[in-house]
Formats: C-alpha cells, structure tokens, sequence
C-alpha cells in the first residue's frame, strides 16, 4: 500500500494526503471539462482500482459530494453483488450523489431491475456480459441463457474474445 496505512489498515496522514490529491485531479479534470462522469470503485483491494484502506466509505462519499456540487453526468460506481462488505457504501454515496448512479459489477437482470425499482441506483451496466454476448438485451428479454466471457480473450489482438460469441437465433 506504498506506506498509505498501517498493516491494521489505519490510515495515516501520508494516505488523506494521498486520496485528497487523487479526488482533486479528478475534480480538477470535471471542472474543465463542464460536464463529465466518473467511475469510483470503493472496496477495491487493487491499488489502481480504489481504496483498501478499512476507510473508503469517508473518501468515496466525499468524493461523491464533491462531484455532486459539480454536476457532473453521472456516477458509475463498482459495486459488487452479493459482495456485502463493499455494497453497504452504496447508500452513503447516493445520499451524497445527487445525479444519476449506475452501478456495475455481477449484476443479474433480476438484481438490476431491483436495484432500479428500489431507488437504489437510476440504472445498472453490464460490462462483462455484453462481452460474451453482443445480443444481451435479447437475452434478458427472452429469458435465454447467457454465454460466460472467457477473460483471457478480453481486449486482446485478434478476433477470438470478439466475433466468435453465439447470437441467439
């Protein structure tokens, strides 16, 4: 964690230092741009991809504030189904969020269309899935099966990962 909190997962000042940089050039970025979207994935055990250090739910909400004041077009945030330690941030973020939220992450069509139902989220993306399956939305329409991406293949040179998924017929 380069030093950014203790093996307890206390953040230190050099960590608040750290997260603060990093929300102000995404800030700093809306702010010149009039009107973006960001993606924030809190609980994320990749340094690259969020904040592992036992405190996401104080820097992703603040976070969420501030781009709230900015008015950005949405907010798509990496939350995990099933995966409660991490979901449990998604009310904080939309009390501070109040443009639209998607969230992402394993969703199936019944926990999405819950999510939207409850309020929870404006809409859910299907990243992955949409992978394996370029006709998705036929597929959850239709009940059918849905095809599983193989990663190795993900955005890699050459056609396999791309054309070679089956269309429904």
């Amino acid at each position: 964690m380069r030093g950014r909190a203790t093996h307890a997962h206390i953040p230190t000042a050099v960590m608040a230092r750290y997260y603060a940089q990093r929300a102000q050039a995404g800030l700093i970025i809306s702010e010149a741009t009039g009107r973006g979207s960001h993606r924030r994935a809190p609980g994320a055990q990749r340094r690259s991809a969020g904040c592992a250090d036992g405190n996401s739910e104080a820097v992703f909400v603040a976070a969420a504030a501030a781009l709230d004041t900015l008015g950005i077009a949405f907010l798509e945030l990496r939350a995990p189904r099933g995966a409660s330690a991490k979901r449990q941030i998604v009310p904080a973020l939309r009390g501070a969020f109040g443009g639209p939220l998607v969230l992402n992450q394993g969703y199936t069509l019944a926990d999405a269309s819950l999510a939207v139902a409850s309020g929870q989220a404006d809409a859910v993306a299907f990243g992955r899935p949409f992978i394996a399956n370029p006709d998705l939305p036929v597929r959850l329409a239709r009940g059918a099966e849905l095809a599983f991406p193989d990663a190795k293949t993900f955005y890699s040179q050459g056609p396999a990962g791309y054309v070679d998924y089956p269309m429904l017929t």
